[in-house]
């Protein structure tokens, strides 16, 4: 293991550690689907680390693929935390919308 491989495995690492704690409130899903969607992106930047001499061995790819998902998936964790939200509070206007109409029919037919 090259010295370049030590720094990349302790980055990633380092990458882990300090995206471990927003990840405890991600589902288990939204990892696994960034993780697909995502491959060819660390494919890509892993062929391009790779030609430039800095990644040679699978002790740093394999790290640095899972740490790159992570930072992902702790950045893009807001925006469908928020999209949920923005959902289920829409749903509940509808519901309350419903109810209130039906309420009022029943006031008229009364």
């Amino acid at each position: 293991m090259e010295r370049t491989d030590v720094i990349v495995v302790l980055a990633a690492v380092l990458i882990l550690v300090v995206t471990a704690k927003p990840l405890k409130k991600v589902p288990t899903w939204h990892i696994v689907v960034l993780a697909v969607l995502l491959y060819p992106v660390d494919r890509v930047l892993l062929s391009v680390l790779e030609s430039a001499g800095i990644v040679n061995s699978p002790w740093s790819k394999y790290p640095l693929l899972i740490s790159v998902t992570f930072v992902f998936t702790v950045l893009t964790a807001p925006v469908v935390r928020g999209y949920k939200a923005r959902r289920d509070r829409r749903a509940g206007r509808q519901h309350h919308d419903q109810d209130h109409d039906q309420d009022h029919d029943q006031h008229v037919d009364a």
